[in-house]
C-alpha cells in the first residue's frame, strides 16, 4: 500500500499495517525538541514577568497578599541576647556620646548593621495581637489597605450611631508617647491617634473621630495623590463655605504656606460645629514627603515637628489634654516616623539619652508596621543626630 510505503520510507517496520518499531526521524525529533524548549522558555518568562508586575503593584499600593482567615497580626519582639545580629541593650538608653558612636557603627559598610537592626524589629516571636474588628462586616470597606488593620486592644472606638451597624469602627489606633502613663504615671494614657488617610466613604467618620477625641491638631503627612495614585481623599472644604460631614460642620478659616529648605507644608485653621458647640482645629499638611521614603535634610522634619508642638504642646500635669491626630496614607510609615522623632526629641531633652529601637518596638505593639521602611527608620536616627548637632553648636557658642 501507498501508506505502508511512505511509513517504511521513514524507517518503520509494518505488521498488518501497524508499526512494530518506531525509529526516530532526526528532523522531526529536532523540531519537536526545539518547539518544546521554546514553549517552556516562553512560559517561564511570562511567569517571571507577571510575578514582577504583581510585586511592583503590591509594593506601590501596599496591597500585599493577606490570608483572610488569619484574624490577628504578629507583633515585633526584640531579642536582647543570643542573636548574631548587631544589637544594643534595648532596655538601656544611650548617652549622647554612646549614641553617636553606636550610630557611626550602624551606618558603616553601607548601613549594613542598621539594616539588620531594622530587620530585627520585624515580625518574629510568639506574641499575637488580634485585629479582627477591621475585617468584620462593613468594616472591611473602610480600610484603605487590606493588610493594615487596627489592633483590637488599642483601636479608637467611635460612638455608635443608632440603627447603623459597625458605626463605631474607624481604622485608627491610640499610640503612647513619652508622657504616656506607662512612662510617666501622671501623664495621659495616649498622646497620639494614628490613622489612615480618609477614604471617600470614611470622611464623615474621620470628622467624628476629630470631634469625639477633642483633638485640636491634625497632622497630614501625605499628598492627596502620589505617583498617580490616590493616597488620601480631600476631606475638608475646598472653599470658605462651611460643609457638613455627617453631623459635623467644617469651615476653613485661614490657609498659609510655610517651608524649610526644599520642603513645604500648609497650615490651615478649621472651625468645627456640632449642634450648639464649636471648636477650632489646626491642620498641618506636609506636602513634600514621598510615600515609603524619608525627609532630606532631616533638619526639615525636626523643624516641622517643633512647629506642630508650638501649637499642640506636650501634656502638662493638671491641664486638659487631647491627642494629636496623625495620618499619612496607610497611617503607619510616615505617621510612625513623625511620632518616633517626636518621642526621640523628648528623650534627648528629658533623659539626656536615646533609645530608638525601643521607641519603634513600643509603637508596633499599638499599631501594625509603624515606621514601615528602612529609610524611615534611618530618618529617625538622622533626626536625632541633627538635634545632637544643634545642642553641641549651642554649647560651643556658650564656651
Amino acid at each position: 500500500m501507498h501508506v505502508q510505503q511512505v511509513v517504511k520510507s521513514e524507517g518503520m517496520q509494518m505488521s498488518n499495517g501497524v508499526p512494530d518499531t518506531i525509529v526516530d526521524n532526526p528532523r522531526i525529533s529536532e523540531g519537536f525538541v526545539a518547539s518544546f524548549a521554546f514553549l517552556v522558555i516562553l512560559i517561564t518568562v511570562t511567569t517571571i514577568c507577571l510575578s514582577f508586575i504583581k510585586s511592583s503593584f503590591d509594593y506601590f499600593t501596599g496591597r500585599r497578599s493577606v490570608n483572610r482567615t488569619v484574624q490577628c497580626t504578629r507583633i515585633s519582639v526584640i531579642s536582647e541576647s543570643g542573636s548574631s545580629k548587631p544589637s544594643m541593650n534595648f532596655s538601656r538608653f544611650l548617652s549622647f556620646n554612646e549614641f553617636r558612636e553606636y550610630y557611626k557603627d550602624l551606618v558603616s559598610d553601607s548601613y549594613y548593621k542598621l539594616s539588620l537592626e531594622f530587620e530585627s524589629l520585624k515580625v518574629h516571636g510568639d506574641e499575637m495581637i488580634p485585629c479582627t474588628e477591621g475585617d468584620r462586616g462593613k468594616n472591611h470597606s473602610k480600610n484603605r489597605f487590606v493588610n493594615i488593620l487596627p489592633f483590637d486592644n488599642t483601636r479608637v472606638l467611635l460612638s455608635t450611631l443608632e440603627g447603623v451597624p459597625f458605626s463605631d469602627y474607624i481604622n485608627a489606633n491610640y499610640v503612647s508617647g513619652y508622657y504616656s502613663s506607662d512612662v510617666k504615671k501622671e501623664g495621659p494614657k495616649h498622646e497620639y491617634i494614628a490613622t489612615q488617610g480618609p477614604l471617600k466613604n470614611t470622611i464623615d467618620d474621620f470628622w467624628r473621630l476629630c470631634w469625639e477625641s477633642k483633638s485640636k491638631c491634625i497632622v497630614m503627612l501625605t499628598r492627596l495623590v502620589d505617583r498617580d495614585r490616590e493616597k488620601c481623599a480631600h476631606y475638608w472644604p475646598t472653599s470658605s463655605s462651611p460643609v457638613m460631614y455627617g453631623e459635623i460642620e467644617v469651615e476653613v478659616l485661614s490657609e498659609s504656606p510655610e517651608s524649610y529648605s526644599v520642603h513645604k507644608w500648609i497650615v490651615m485653621e478649621f472651625k468645627l460645629r456640632h449642634k450648639e458647640q464649636e471648636r477650632c482645629v489646626r491642620h498641618y499638611q506636609f506636602q513634600t514627603w514621598p510615600d515609603f521614603e524619608s525627609v532630606e535634610p532631616p533638619e526639615a522634619l525636626v523643624y516641622f515637628v517643633r512647629e506642630v508642638r508650638t501649637y499642640a504642646p506636650y501634656p502638662t500635669l493638671g491641664k486638659p489634654f487631647a491627642p494629636i491626630i496623625i495620618h499619612c496614607s496607610a497611617g503607619v510609615g510616615r505617621t510612625g516616623t513623625f511620632i518616633g522623632v517626636d518621642i526621640a526629641m523628648n528623650q534627648i531633652k528629658m533623659n539626656k539619652a536615646i533609645n530608638i529601637p525601643s521607641i519603634v518596638s513600643k509603637m508596633r505593639k499599638e499599631r501594625v508596621w509603624m515606621v514601615q521602611t528602612e529609610q524611615q527608620y534611618i530618618c529617625i536616627y538622622k533626626c536625632a543626630i541633627a538635634i545632637l548637632d544643634e545642642i553641641e553648636t549651642v554649647e560651643d557658642a556658650d564656651i
